[in-house]
């Protein structure tokens, strides 16, 4: 059962909008499925759950490397509160990717739980058009990137 969870959600956060926002949980899904697949193949001695220990441990640092490359998007600000519903809002975030600066979106964020949150691109139209009615303007600067000045 956990297993179909665990495959479900990243296949979800890979094909859809769904985002794992804390990387923690993010590793830790690829963690559990690359030790259950590899687990299904653990039958027999001692020294070949062993190997097979190590050959996991060895696969988690290779992937936490692989799964931290591109870094994740983080909330440098928040332009609007929903009125109706408090898990939503429209952020503008970055993305690190290293050497060649930061990727820039901004996105209708709903946050489903503390570490998933549902997100849809945002136009620089959509943001002409927002309902005063529905939404408010804040404009909180939370520069989750930790960049100097602002």
């Amino acid at each position: 059962m956990l297993w179909t969870i665990v495959v479900l959600l990243i296949i979800a956060t890979w094909t859809t909008n769904l985002e794992v926002t804390d990387p923690f949980v993010n590793k830790g899904l690829i963690y559990i499925l690359i030790l259950g697949l590899i687990g299904l193949g653990a039958s027999g001695s001692i020294a070949k759950k062993i190997s097979i220990s190590i050959l996991v441990f060895g696969l988690f640092l290779v992937s936490s490397f692989f799964l931290d490359f591109r870094g994740n998007w983080k909330t440098q600000r928040i332009i609007f509160k929903n009125k109706h519903s408090s898990n939503r809002t429209i952020e503008s975030q970055l993305q690190d990717i290293g050497a060649f600066g930061y990727n820039k979106r901004t996105v209708d964020r709903i946050k489903l739980f503390s570490f998933l949150s549902w997100t849809r691109r945002v136009t620089e139209e959509d943001l002409e058009a927002i309902d005063s009615l529905t939404w408010d303007k804040v404009d909180i600067y939370l520069n989750e990137q930790g960049l100097k000045g602002g």
